[in-house]
């Protein structure tokens, strides 16, 4: 008895682009190959799921996460030491240095992490959001450079110079929300292509609540302090030095700077509330977001095994060899 003939393959009747040059699939056979490229139609027909991404690049993403994770560490840890240095030794000149250094890993992170896809090789649009996200991440860094060295090099003076370091420090502050908002956006694609609809809603979730909050606690703040009518009022005194020979006394004229508000106490209690509300539900996301970096963390690193294992077994089989005489 014969064998039965094999069906032909259904041509792919919808519009499908090669992963590796973009080239639109429709009308090819499943089997077959790119026309354009050479690469195998299955690749491109199989979904855009993570497990079937290359493994070096979900390495290099999740590298970046832990960078990130290692980053928040810096951060943290250069405000304790700050603190700690100033207190006891009075060695502030080292403060800008470790900010510095975990700015360095943030922005190393952020590149990483928004590295484009390997296996896309069409021509990027001039302006996306991997590169909006890499030119507020260089700014912000290289605008933190500038900034740490003004304030160093200005010791103890005041004027120009402050309004200047605090241009800078709200010219940071907008792009780290930048930044932050777009590698949240990048993380909830992530999410999408695991596929993991709960780790997505969590991260759209904090993809508006933490810039949000920042904004909130920012915007208290300048209440606090412009409307809240704080200023340095100097209050004059007069000192006795001395007599002079014609019996007429020395006076010099001194004075003293204090804090006052134009506010009452209770508006100001009231204004420091809701700024101590605004940054304990930020400290709530902020401690979410650093656990939603493990989640990914680990999920990277199970789609970079699971591509590895579905290459090892999908990879042409070696040509036969002949046998031996």
């Amino acid at each position: 008895m014969s064998d039965m003939p094999l069906a032909d393959p259904v041509a792919i009747d919808r519009d499908i682009a090669c992963i590796f040059c973009g080239y639109n699939l429709r009308g090819l056979v499943p089997t077959g190959r790119c026309p354009e490229c050479g690469s195998n139609i299955a690749d491109s027909n199989r979904g855009d799921l993570l497990k079937f991404a290359d493994p070096a690049w979900l390495n290099r993403i999740r590298f970046g996460t832990s960078l990130k994770l290692w980053n928040i560490l810096l951060a943290l840890l250069a405000g304790l030491a700050g603190a700690i240095l100033v207190l006891l030794a009075g060695l502030s000149a080292f403060i800008p240095v470790i900010g510095l250094a975990a700015g360095a890993v943030g922005l190393w992170a952020t590149f990483l992490i928004t590295t484009q896809e390997p296996r896309i090789s069409l021509h990027e649009d001039p302006v996306t959001l991997r590169k909006v996200i890499r030119t507020c991440a260089l700014a912000a860094f290289v605008g933190s450079i500038i900034q740490q060295a003004v304030t160093v090099g200005r010791g103890l003076a005041f004027g120009q110079v402050d309004k200047l370091i605090a241009g800078f420090g709200a010219v940071l502050g907008l792009a780290g929300v930048v930044v932050m908002f777009g590698e949240l956006v990048y993380f909830r694609r992530f999410a999408l292509r695991i596929p993991d609809a709960r780790l997505a809603r969590s991260t759209r979730i904090l993809l508006w609540a933490m810039p949000i909050s920042i904004g909130l606690v920012a915007i208290s703040a300048a209440i606090a302090t412009f409307v809240g009518g704080w200023s340095l009022i100097a209050t004059p005194g007069v000192s006795l030095t001395g007599s002079s020979k014609t019996g007429i006394s020395a006076m010099v004229t001194t004075s003293t700077a204090t804090l006052r508000s134009s506010a009452s106490p209770l508006t100001t209690i009231a204004y420091g509330t809701v700024a101590c509300v605004f940054s304990v539900a930020y400290l709530v996301f902020f401690i979410w977001y650093v656990v939603l970096l493990f989640r990914y963390k680990r999920f990277f690193r199970d789609a970079a095994t699971e591509s590895r294992a579905l290459a090892s077994v999908t990879a042409p089989a070696p040509p036969a060899q002949p046998p031996a005489n």
